[in-house]
């Protein structure tokens, strides 16, 4: 219950009451908003350690920001296939034009 709790309320950022609606409707299950604070709390104490370790790994990492610059890469690819793109369009229009 604790994990479907943390579901719900962190990765589909539902509201206490959303929560405590879900859980009565797909399980009968009664309870309180305190309940619901209780339980979210309960899951957030267990992860703890876990993303501390992550941040701390991060943190200590050579390389930071990689995923930035995979979409700098990208975004120069997509660009440059635009550019040849249009050369290419250009360089039709030249084929054609003595037939225009």
């Amino acid at each position: 219950m604790v994990a479907l709790v943390a579901v719900l309320s962190g990765l589909y950022r539902h509201s206490a009451r959303m929560v405590q609606s879900a859980m009565q409707d797909l399980f009968g299950i009664s309870i309180s908003l305190g309940t619901v604070n209780t339980l979210r709390l309960e899951a957030s104490n267990a992860v703890e350690s876990a993303v501390e370790e992550a941040k701390i790994y991060v943190q200590n990492s050579r390389v930071v920001g990689a995923l930035s610059e995979i979409l700098k890469v990208d975004e120069r690819i997509r660009v440059s296939a635009v550019v040849f793109r249009a050369a290419d369009r250009d360089r039709k229009r030249s084929l054609l034009s003595p037939f225009s």
